[in-house]
């Protein structure tokens, strides 16, 4: 490639980036108002919000838990299985 044409294809990029950005602000705002929305219909301000997140962090963690052993059981079984299969 010429001289030019990398200046040419680095001038698109560039223009490619700035679309990007300008798409992305455009999305956060609209997130950021979806947000406050969503606070107005539901009534729940931010430490409303922060313990009903902090609630389904708990019930994940022990769900991811729950299964971390049911895989350790059942990698248990596939272990003795293979022993007495050979």
């Amino acid at each position: 490639m010429t001289v030019d044409e990398l200046r040419s294809l680095a001038a698109k990029q560039q223009q490619e980036i700035a679309l990007k950005e300008k798409e992305l602000r455009v999305k956060d705002e609209q997130l950021k108002k979806l947000k406050q929305e969503a606070r107005k219909v539901t009534g729940t301000g931010p430490s409303k919000l922060l313990q009903e997140l902090a609630a389904q962090a708990e019930l994940q963690d022990q769900r991811l838990k729950k299964l971390r052993e049911d895989q350790r059981e059942a990698d248990k079984v596939n272990m003795k299985n293979t022993f007495l299969g050979k």
